[in-house]
């Protein structure tokens, strides 16, 4: 286990020099914020990325290595997509998304949260021409 984390930090690292690549005007955001590896993270969240208030960014080091099947067949997922990805969660972070669904929590609305999320996710990933093409299938739109 100790050396797929290894090995999936040396490709977040390789993702995260593409993301300030493909948007160098978030730079700061994508080098300011912490990548945590967490092991089966889809399985636990149902996504293979994640991110929180706190300026982490969780993903999941198989899901990275391509050592887990994916929607496209098991293959390593393409870097375009893994940098997509890496983007995406940083658009929520820099957008104050965290700080938006705690406010509805506070209110004490169950399912509102989930339906803020999807809408969050279909407007960054619209709004980013890098994000509509990158992305893999089946990301909310």
């Amino acid at each position: 286990m100790e050396e797929i984390i290894r090995k999936a930090r040396v490709r977040a690292m390789t993702v995260r020099m593409g993301a300030a690549n493909a948007r160098p005007q978030l730079s700061h955001g994508i080098y300011g914020m912490t990548l945590v590896p967490v092991w089966e993270l889809r399985k636990k969240s149902g996504c293979a990325y994640g991110m929180d208030k706190y300026g982490r960014i969780y993903y999941d080091p198989e899901v990275l290595l391509g050592l887990v099947p994916t929607q496209e067949g098991g293959e390593i997922e393409p870097i375009e997509a893994a940098i997509a990805s890496l983007l995406h969660e940083v658009w929520h972070y820099l957008r104050k998304h965290p700080e938006r669904m705690e406010a509805i929590a506070v209110r004490g609305l169950r399912l509102i949260p989930i339906k803020a999320n999807i809408a969050m996710d279909a407007e960054i990933n619209c709004s980013d021409p890098y994000l509509r093409t990158h992305l893999p299938d089946g990301c909310v739109w």
